[in-house]
């Protein structure tokens, strides 16, 4: 028989830290958001052109020469347009251009630091923000891991590794990804080998928070945070000849010719209302209730999923609780 769960959220998301951190302090009530304005730029006012691999390169030149006020990116051709002054001041030079994308820099420079968030090829936002690094919520639990590793933390300790591997069916075995694929696992026919990151303790401190208010799940270890309930998911796995193993530190569950994983959910909340979490590093969530995923603050996610071909005869697939989404 096979099940189908759904894996979300993948926020593909790149910050560059382009001015020194301030304290915390300062930066209250000083922040402001300036966004990349596509179609746009400013006429009549640059001052310098040159070819450029990316937009944030663009960026990072206008932000170190104090004559820059704000940028025009040529998109066919990767061009960086370097403006003497900002639509702000020349409000009657912003015009419409199907060809590049504007954005302000230098747009206040009394108070946070700034960073760039890179969402594809060609589009990107400027934010200045009061905060500079997030840690976790607090409690333990576990994530799926992304082939980009685990969370960043700033404990080295936090944050363990392990892995399962499921022999899932072995006749006629069908077990497969989504096209859009970027956990660390390996997806095939007759088995799925995953990684799991496990934040196995709860390091004290002051700005870590409980998990947001919205619709996602989250892998158990110990007693679920805050918020969350507890629910599980079994998969049959093959019967004849089992393979299934494991090592490193793993979820909650029973890991013997069946696999067992219990999981923590968040079910009181919007997945529309976007929740803050630690966006250094790609991460994943689970999706619940339905295959959409949880939105995340300056996050960009993907909706992924794997399919499992288990057991076909007498199958005993089992779940009860919260757990994450699936089709079966």
């Amino acid at each position: 028989m096979r099940t189908q769960t759904v894996v979300g959220v993948l926020c593909t998301v790149v910050f560059f830290h382009l001015v020194s951190r301030m304290a915390h302090a300062n930066a209250i009530g000083k922040c402001k958001s300036q966004v990349s304005a596509f179609q746009k730029a400013l006429q009549g006012h640059t001052y310098d052109t040159f070819k450029v691999n990316s937009p944030d390169v663009c960026v990072k030149r206008c932000d170190k020469e104090e004559k820059c006020q704000s940028i025009n990116f040529v998109i066919d051709e990767s061009i960086c347009e370097l403006n003497k002054e900002s639509k702000e001041a020349r409000p009657d030079n912003y015009v419409t251009d199907p060809r590049r994308i504007y954005m302000t820099v230098k747009f206040d420079k009394g108070g946070c630091f700034k960073s760039i968030v890179i969402l594809n090829s060609w589009s990107f936002d400027c934010m200045y923000t009061c905060m500079y690094v997030y840690t976790w919520p607090s409690g333990t639990y576990g994530l799926p891991r992304s082939k980009t590793g685990c969370p960043q933390s700033p404990h080295a300790s936090e944050w363990q590794i392990g892995w399962r591997l499921q022999d899932t069916e072995d006749t006629y075995p069908d077990s497969r990804h989504s096209n859009s694929f970027h956990i660390d696992a390996v997806v095939l026919k007759s088995h799925v080998n995953r990684s799991f990151c496990i934040k196995h303790v709860d390091k004290v401190s002051t700005e870590a928070k409980p998990w947001p208010k919205g619709q996602y799940c989250i892998y158990k270890k110990g007693v679920c945070p805050v918020g969350l309930s507890e629910g599980f998911i079994k998969w049959d796995d093959e019967d004849t000849n089992n393979k299934n193993n494991n090592g490193g530190t793993l979820p909650d569950g029973i890991y013997d010719k069946d696999t067992r994983i219990s999981f923590c959910c968040r079910t009181n909340g919007n997945k529309s209302d976007p929740i803050t979490l630690p966006v250094e590093k790609p991460f994943y969530l689970l999706a619940y209730g339905s295959s959409e995923c949880q939105k995340v603050e300056r996050a960009l996610g993907t909706e992924e999923y794997i399919q499992y071909d288990n057991e076909d005869s007498k199958n005993s697939d089992e779940w009860e609780g919260s757990h994450p989404f699936m089709k079966y």
